[in-house]
């Protein structure tokens, strides 16, 4: 019969492996979630950053600038070369005052570098 102290080969049954993989799964999910927790309080750094943000303005429409007439649309195929010449010579002097006029008219429109500096 059966000697006193004697053991027994126990045997896990069917279920054993699937009990052991999920307990590790649980126990290796744990430990990842308390050390990345840990690990992210350690990084997480307070810091205040003053940026600075354009304002958006209210800006008018431009004025109307009216385009001067050229002495040059008013010559033909028979214009005498001397015609020829003054138009072009007036017709430049028109256009650079018309540039000028818009340089200046436009220039409100322009940043103005000398805020940006402070």
């Amino acid at each position: 019969m059966n000697k006193p102290n004697q053991t027994f080969p126990v045997t896990p049954g069917p279920g054993a492996g699937i009990l052991l993989l999920i307990a590790g799964l649980l126990l290796a999910i744990m430990i990842g979630i308390l050390t990345g927790c840990r690990s992210a309080q350690e990084m997480v750094r307070m810091e205040t950053v003053e940026v600075l943000v354009p304002v958006k303005e209210p800006c008018p429409e431009p004025p109307e600038v009216a385009r001067p007439v050229l002495p040059l649309a008013e010559l033909d195929s028979t214009s005498a070369p001397a015609d020829v010449l003054r138009a072009y010579v007036s017709s430049m002097w028109l256009l650079a005052g018309y540039a000028e006029e818009l340089e200046l008219l436009l220039g409100a429109y322009r940043p103005d570098t000398t805020r940006i500096s402070e």
